[in-house]
């Protein structure tokens, strides 16, 4: 477990039909943390950012989610090494984005609540406040991004890392996330309510990505031995992607 929150194991599963079945721990809440990464890059696909997928690749990195690294042309990866998160980030809550300040963080929360209607989502102010005193690579990949010319000279970093601390400390559990899922499963329709939530273009793109890129250095091991899309979190948590079938977490 994640440190400060309990040692715990559970399983949820939801179809793509809205079925679901739990075991274990199941409502036990803990820290999203990099399950963040899928959510930031699916809200800025969603606002239709301009040249957004000309400035981070999509391939794996074949390094653990922590390390300055960029290609050899000088950008992330993918969206969903440390780099390309803050860089989304960047263009939903400091520029590019046509969102008003006050629903910066909300543009995340939309997609974890309309997925997952009758669960609840909680911040985690400590997990947060951790992160400010402790995670400074967090910063430090921040201003790397902003001396390359990847973020703008005018980019507030501070106000980018704030939010993508805000992010990875949203508290959920595996039957929620296991909802959002079944959502992407379903290409973007939650099936619990039959509500649109995201795009089928946008589904197309963060499963593809999570199938390449989801397991950090692992990735390729995981999809030569499970094949399906993932995205793990240092907190322990894997979301897993059956399209068209279920999710689970």
């Amino acid at each position: 477990g994640f440190p400060g929150y309990p040692a715990a194991i559970g399983f949820a599963l939801c179809t793509a039909s809205g079925q679901q079945i739990s075991l274990g721990h199941s409502r036990v809440t803990f820290p999203i943390l990099g399950l963040s990464k899928p959510l930031i890059y699916c809200a800025a696909l969603e606002q239709n950012i301009d040249k957004l997928d000309e400035l981070v690749a999509r391939e794996p990195s074949g390094a653990s989610d922590d390390e300055l690294l960029l290609r050899s042309d000088g950008i992330p990866y993918n969206p969903f090494t440390l780099s390309g998160a803050l860089l989304f980030a960047y263009y939903l809550c400091d520029g590019g984005s046509k969102m008003a300040a006050s629903q910066e963080p909300s543009c995340i929360l939309d997609i974890l609540l309309s997925s997952c209607p009758s669960r609840t989502t909680s911040f985690l102010e400590e997990v947060y406040l951790e992160g400010q005193r402790t995670k400074h690579h967090v910063f430090a990949h921040a201003y790397h991004l902003k001396s390359t010319e990847l973020l703008p000279p005018d980019a507030d970093v501070p106000k980018v890392v704030d939010f993508f601390f805000r992010m990875s400390a949203m508290g959920s559990d595996c039957e929620s996330l296991s909802m959002l899922g079944a959502m992407l499963a379903n290409g973007g329709v939650c099936p619990t309510t039959g509500k649109t939530v995201l795009s089928p273009e946008t589904v197309r793109n963060c499963l593809s990505i999570m199938s390449s890129c989801g397991a950090n250095q692992y990735s390729g091991e995981f999809a030569f031995t499970l094949g399906f899309p993932c995205k793990t979190s240092i907190s322990g948590a894997i979301l897993a992607v059956i399209p068209n079938v279920a999710g689970m977490c």
